[in-house]
């Protein structure tokens, strides 16, 4: 990728779909009465003042107007699971807590608005002090485990350990199984105008404070956990992209290795930064994150703690959900569901160990018709569409899918600015009844994925 003028360049081509936050007047509950008292307002007070800032976030964040909005569902003014995620953080921002998944399911912004809350004050990122998502009592047995599967040197210092994700835990045994998948390599063309050396200094100082790019996955006896590692930036180099590429290849992430690795490519008059890394450490959203991050550091901007939000976060939502209720809405959601077999890949010859490597991406631009009364996104229409060729193919009155969320959808204050991977894969079963899906379908469709948002994690 060429990018001339590298800072603005970075910050256009890789800007993030969330804003900077901004506050607008706190929500001012209590009103005075005669003798300096304060009592509560009335609900209807209340409930308005909850409607109006949640229509001027909506208003700013989709850029319409105060009349656009007065009568419509989110989705019908155009949101989508993006936007909701940065309406969720505005309206935070804004002394209102909203969830994403009540953004996306209500059918009137009165409804949303009747859900919200006052930001509980002392309500944080949900992040923990280091050390404190394991056992105390394993802490000595692990720091020897992690030492040894890491490598580690005297240089080398351990900050933290903490669990895995179910996604992480995935991919890092698909690491082993398929050497090479799920890591993703790209080079970037330093204009002549870069300061090389500064931009180094830009990229390490990313590394302090966007921790996962310094985080290992180990095994530890039943339990496979996360450790960050503070070490000493370790560049590579390579005079021209054939000996980059052939490194590359000879990469090996997997269980203790790090899992982000970066060159500088000195190729005379042209520079090139080159990175590989797995997809266990990060998503397309923490990318974006990343990215800005180098932009910001490498044009002086100072990048305070509060405007990363740390992985633990994550992690200490997924640990307190009820494993047992998750368990048993999955359990009613696939009784008796099986894997839908399509046909028409039958006859692709499979690899022996029966895990393919293959994908085919196709881009489909559409439109939902605005005055469709129901609330439902781009996604359900795919869902729905997909749901159909699945049937099709496999001669079956339902479809059994896997689908990819942002996992964003967490209720994590400042989860749209955390920089590490919250993507999901959840199961998805589609009825399919009659040629066409009318809007009560689609409609149904999108309530079983606002209904599964909460159970992510737990797959």
């Amino acid at each position: 990728t060429s990018l001339a003028g590298f800072p603005d360049s970075l910050l256009r081509g890789h800007s993030a779909s969330i804003a900077i936050s901004y506050r607008l007047n706190q929500i001012q509950y209590y009103r005075y009465q005669p003798k300096g008292k304060m009592h509560p307002k009335d609900e209807k007070s209340v409930a308005m003042e909850r409607l109006g800032i949640l229509q001027q976030v909506i208003c700013n964040t989709l850029s319409l107007s105060v009349d656009e909005v007065a009568a419509a569902s989110f989705l019908q003014l155009g949101g989508d699971s993006l936007t909701a995620i940065e309406v969720s953080a505005r309206c935070y921002s804004s002394g209102l807590t909203v969830s994403v998944i009540d953004i996306m399911r209500c059918s009137t912004l009165e409804e949303v608005a009747s859900l919200a809350s006052v930001n509980d004050e002392g309500l944080g990122d949900g992040s923990s002090s280091p050390w404190s998502l394991v056992a105390e009592e394993e802490l000595p047995s692990i720091m020897s485990q992690v030492q040894e599967q890491c490598h580690l040197g005297p240089e080398e210092e351990i900050q933290d350990v903490y669990p895995t994700t179910a996604l992480q835990e995935g991919l890092m045994m698909l690491a082993v199984k398929q050497p090479g998948s799920y890591l993703t390599t790209s080079t970037i063309k330093l204009a002549a105008g870069v300061d090389v050396g500064r931009f180094q200094a830009a990229w390490e100082q990313t590394l302090d404070v966007c921790e996962l790019l310094r985080t290992r996955i180990v095994h530890c006896g039943s339990q496979t956990l996360q450790a960050v590692i503070r070490t000493k930036a370790k560049w590579q180099y390579a005079t021209t992209l054939a000996t980059y590429a052939q490194q590359v290849r000879d990469l090996r992430m997997t269980y203790g290795s790090p899992l982000c690795q970066y060159w500088l490519l000195d190729q005379g008059t042209q520079k090139v930064f080159g990175i590989a890394i797995h997809h266990a450490i990060y998503d397309a959203w923490s990318l974006r994150l990343i990215l800005q991050t180098v932009a910001k550091l490498y044009n002086g901007q100072e990048v305070l703690p509060m405007q990363l939000v740390p992985y633990t976060g994550l992690i200490q939502y997924i640990t307190r959900l009820d494993r047992a209720k998750s368990g048993e809405y999955w359990r009613k959601q696939l009784n008796g569901a099986s894997p839908s077999s399509i046909a028409f890949m039958e006859g692709t010859p499979s690899p022996a160990d029966g895990a393919g490597s293959e994908s085919l991406m196709h881009k489909i631009g559409f439109q939902i018709d605005s005055t469709v009364p129901v609330t439902i996104t781009g996604a359900s229409v795919l869902r729905a569409a997909w749901a159909i060729v699945v049937s099709q193919y496999s001669s079956s009155e339902e479809a059994v899918f896997g689908a990819t969320v942002t996992g964003r959808q967490a209720p994590i204050v400042g989860v749209e600015r955390m920089a590490g991977p919250a993507i999901c894969t959840v199961p998805v079963r589609i009825r399919v009844s009659g040629k066409h899906y009318p809007a009560p379908c689609l409609q149904q469709i999108n309530n079983y994925t606002c209904a599964g948002s909460s159970h992510g994690q737990r797959v």
